[in-house]
């Protein structure tokens, strides 16, 4: 892996007595010289999983794209963190890195 890339960055309120939940749609595009093969999936690389350990993609063809949606638990009491994600087949990881922060106000 070359390239990482920041999602965002999601701020938790201190004050907060119960579990956020949040959805990020990724939308992925193949951009490469061969098809990402079909036992793709963007899985947790480091960090805290926030719930989301993987997400399936399967194959996608050379300049098609990928649209996957992270479920994700940001628990009250979470201190700041930064979790990535990596599309990955067969336990090697291709592509960038997708990082989201998550901070504490």
């Amino acid at each position: 892996m070359k390239q990482a890339f920041l999602l965002g960055r999601v701020f938790l309120n201190r004050n907060a007595s119960d579990v956020s939940v949040m959805a990020v749609h990724l939308v992925l595009g193949n951009s490469g010289n061969t098809a990402w093969p079909a036992g793709t999936a963007l899985r947790i690389a480091a960090g805290n999983p926030l719930g989301c350990e993987q997400v399936a993609a399967g194959e996608v063809p050379v300049g098609a794209v990928l649209e996957v949606t992270l479920k994700l638990d940001l628990p009250c009491d979470m201190e700041a963190n930064r979790s990535a994600w990596a599309l990955e087949c067969n336990g090697e990881p291709f592509g960038p890195m997708i990082i989201l922060e998550v901070m504490r106000t």
